[in-house]
């Protein structure tokens, strides 16, 4: 069985050989995160580098990965609305020369997703993330905005099968309608769009797609998208706001004034 699966994996890279990036931006191992309209343009943004001993530790918190105000959506994707932008993550961190594939991609929910049977699907997301990753990359800046009807070339059309399958990654992720999130949330200027990073790998014994569990949960990352436009890493709990605390000691107050009118 591992032979086969090995000799299948060999045959599929083949056709998809690993490109050379133009930059430093946008190369594997890389975290993207993708906002996009499906009429218009979509924005790719290179999160950081992950690796063992890379810079990007995916179990440290409150991580700043993108400044605020350093993005324009809006503006990058063509002047659509919020309600109208989605938004994803992939990261692609596979070792083709032993067939060692581990693919990244987010969900809206905290639980584990459902992901395909089929280990061709992992190796298509893996080649997928290198043909969006490497066009993107010709920019040679950390922020790229281009068409979606880019013939080939967009995160909607490899991805997502031409809008066909939004949130799908190339056919890894089954829950296809967790796979983007909307964010009309960030309107509010206290917004903010949370979305869970999973990591899976490949059974060479027997083919399975696995998820690789983090230490409490099935997702390895929070990503928090803000309503300024900044990006942070497994952001600590949200404070109350200050009117919400006052109003919570009036309260507690108010209950102890009653309690000794009553004594």
């Amino acid at each position: 069985m591992k032979k086969s699966i090995i000799a299948s994996l060999a045959a599929f890279l083949a056709v998809f050989a690993v490109a050379g990036q133009a930059s430093a931006y946008f190369e594997q191992g890389k975290l993207v995160q993708v906002v996009y309209a499906e009429t218009k343009n979509e924005v790719l943004t290179d999160l950081g580098q992950y690796a063992a001993t890379g810079a990007l530790d995916l179990t440290a918190q409150n991580v700043q990965l993108s400044a605020p105000g350093s993005i324009d959506y809006l503006a990058l994707t063509g002047g659509a609305s919020m309600a109208d932008l989605k938004l994803g993550y992939y990261m692609d961190n596979s070792n083709v020369t032993t067939y060692d594939m581990h693919a990244y991609f987010v969900t809206v929910n905290p639980n584990a997703p459902a992901l395909t049977t089929n280990y061709t699907n992992l190796i298509n997301f893996r080649n997928v993330a290198d043909q969006v990753s490497t066009y993107a990359a010709l920019s040679g800046t950390q922020t790229v905005s281009h068409s979606v009807a880019v013939s080939g070339k967009s995160y909607d059309i490899l991805f997502n099968s031409n809008s066909g399958d939004p949130g799908v990654y190339g056919g890894l992720n089954l829950d296809t309608g967790t796979g983007e999130a909307n964010l009309a949330a960030l309107v509010d200027p206290a917004g903010y769009v949370d979305m869970y990073l999973y990591h899976t790998t490949l059974n060479l014994t027997n083919g399975a797609v696995e998820l690789v569990p983090g230490a409490t949960t099935d997702y390895v990352a929070v990503l928090r998208l803000n309503a300024d436009g900044s990006t942070t890493l497994n952001p600590n709990a949200v404070p109350l706001p200050a009117s919400m605390l006052l109003f919570g000691s009036s309260f507690i107050g108010l209950l102890g004034f009653r309690r000794r009118k009553r004594a």
